[in-house]
């Protein structure tokens, strides 16, 4: 008797990368590395002494040997700048693949991940710009012997202080084993041999209702 190697606890290691993938406004700078292991995406043009611009930032997430659950949190840092009304940029898309090394090599892009930005008027007081973040769901794959499903979490909707920064944004994973061919075979073979069995007695009890008695 021997295990399948799909029936053993799969357990995945590799890593987050991406990129920022909508044109730059006037006020905008993408800064996105060859490899996608940095990306940013900053906006606007700032008002008073001490004021940042608003920011969306990548770094890229590495994972080793991790099974269902939690792959890598804190995927984005954002940063609400204190902005000149209007100069900031409404939104933000961003590419995030993943490139897996262990069991088997598969890469590819996970999903695209939309940001808006509400640069929300002071009138005389600090108001907190508002952000959201969406993703589509992920599409499963078949991989090493299961059915790989990832997901994408964040608030929907949020708030931060102006000249503050707050980590968002966390990947999860869940597999399912997939049968490996053979046992579909076995099952199909099963499911015969029994589609023949009920055929027989059918038939049998057909020729047995019409055999005249004596």
């Amino acid at each position: 008797m021997f295990t399948c190697a799909a029936d053993a606890q799969l357990m995945i290691s590799g890593k987050l990368t991406g990129e920022f993938t909508n044109a730059a406004g006037p006020n905008d700078t993408v800064t996105n590395a060859p490899d996608g292991s940095s990306a940013s995406f900053v906006s606007g043009i700032t008002y008073g002494e001490g004021s940042v611009p608003t920011s969306i930032e990548f770094t890229q997430k590495n994972f080793t040997d991790i099974g269902p659950g939690l792959v890598a949190d804190d995927l984005f840092t954002i940063t609400n700048g204190r902005n000149l009304l209007n100069s900031t940029a409404t939104s933000a898309q961003f590419a995030l693949s993943i490139s897996l090394t262990s069991p088997e090599a598969h890469s590819g892009l996970l999903t695209t991940i939309p940001f808006t930005i509400d640069n929300t008027p002071n009138n005389g007081g600090l108001i907190d710009d508002a952000f959201t973040i969406s993703a589509a769901p992920i599409a499963p794959f078949d991989y090493a012997g299961y059915r790989v499903q990832f997901t994408f979490v964040a608030p929907p909707a949020f708030q931060i202080p102006e000249n503050q920064s707050m980590p968002a944004g966390a990947l999860y994973v869940n597999f399912t084993p997939v049968p490996e061919p053979s046992t579909y075979a076995l099952a199909g073979a099963a499911l015969l041999v029994g589609l023949i069995g009920w055929r027989t007695m059918r038939q049998r009890r057909n020729v047995d209702s019409t055999t005249p008695t004596t």
